[in-house]
């Protein structure tokens, strides 16, 4: 990446960037964009997709089941986690006196 391409790129970002940024970024870019080139070298085409991260190792973990729950069945259970609570309701400090 040039300069004309990073001012272009910062115009439509909406980046105002200082002489010293510009400089900075340049340089940066032109590294992160080196490395795009290196990942692109690499032949895929043999690989499938990857369409979940954790595909092909659901047997080494477990994951919960999802269960919708409405909050009247989660209510009594959340209420007891309060350290106090007031009836139906948390109990809390004073947050002004």
């Amino acid at each position: 990446m040039d300069k004309k391409e990073l001012i272009k790129t910062a115009h439509l970002a909406r980046l105002k960037l200082s002489e010293k940024e510009h400089l900075e970024f340049t340089d940066q870019l032109k590294v992160i964009f080196e490395y795009f080139k290196r990942i692109s070298s690499i032949d895929t085409k043999d690989t499938l997709p990857l369409v979940y991260p954790l595909d092909g190792v659901e047997s080494m973990i477990s994951l919960r089941e999802d269960k919708v729950q409405t909050m009247k069945e989660k209510k009594a259970e959340l209420l007891d986690l309060a350290p106090e609570r007031l009836g139906n309701e948390y109990k809390v400090p004073p947050v002004v006196d």
